[in-house]
């Protein structure tokens, strides 16, 4: 079982993102501490789970598609559903959290920052959505809590809701017009700016969306 994360650093004004596979315990964080560098931003960024399940009725959802689809988000407990998207917020955070208390103790450019991707369905639950929207309101409820405990110790803890379709291979794929379509370098810049901020101005949540998406409406 993997995790994704992301380490962001700014050497000579360029930014660079590196990304590693995590075993689902802990001793990977003592494996990247063995490293001798501090975990300076850590982003949990993935998709929605079970796209078979994505949107459907609540009455033909399967237990096991709801239980993915929150394992592919806030936790993992032992699951009968197969997926190979079985990461957690949860077990992601006690793993990196550590590592970025550390750092609050290192001479850094910028806080140690836990970034977590939100989506439409994490302040919007719609019709048919009931299994991911669910899990994405889960997922900004844990990010939250983590503010709120950890921000005072030093860590910088955000939610992104991305409101709007990735400017990627399947995002393509559904037809959408360039311009309905999210720049994920764009995203990538709004992501180091939360990383950059000073203490005293934190921002937990932001949301991102093209110019063509009205906030909580959808496409013009």
């Amino acid at each position: 079982m993997d995790f994704q994360l992301t380490f962001l650093t700014k050497p000579r004004s360029r930014r660079y993102a590196l990304q590693i596979n995590l075993k689902a315990n802990f001793e990977t964080a003592q494996e990247i501490k063995a490293l001798g560098l501090p975990v300076a931003a850590a982003v949990f960024n993935l998709g929605g789970g079970d796209r078979k399940h994505f949107r459907e009725p609540f009455l033909e959802i399967p237990l096991s598609a709801f239980q993915a689809h929150w394992e592919s988000q806030v936790y993992n407990p032992p699951c009968t559903h197969s997926t190979e998207d079985r990461k957690a917020a949860f077990l992601f955070s006690q793993a990196l959290l550590p590592l970025l208390l550390d750092a609050t103790k290192k001479d850094l450019p910028y806080p140690p920052t836990l970034i977590f991707t939100g989506a439409t369905a994490s302040v919007k639950a719609s019709v048919n959505f009931a299994s991911f929207a669910s899990s994405k309101w889960g997922l900004r409820a844990l990010s939250q809590s983590l503010a709120k405990e950890f921000g005072p110790q030093g860590v910088h803890v955000s939610h992104v809701i991305a409101d709007g379709v990735f400017d990627s291979a399947r995002g393509r794929s559904y037809g959408l017009e360039p311009d309905k379509l999210m720049d994920t370098d764009e995203m990538a810049e709004a992501y180091w700016k939360l990383h950059t901020q000073s203490k005293r101005a934190w921002t937990w949540e932001i949301d991102l969306r093209p110019f063509l998406v009205s906030p909580g409406i959808g496409y013009r």
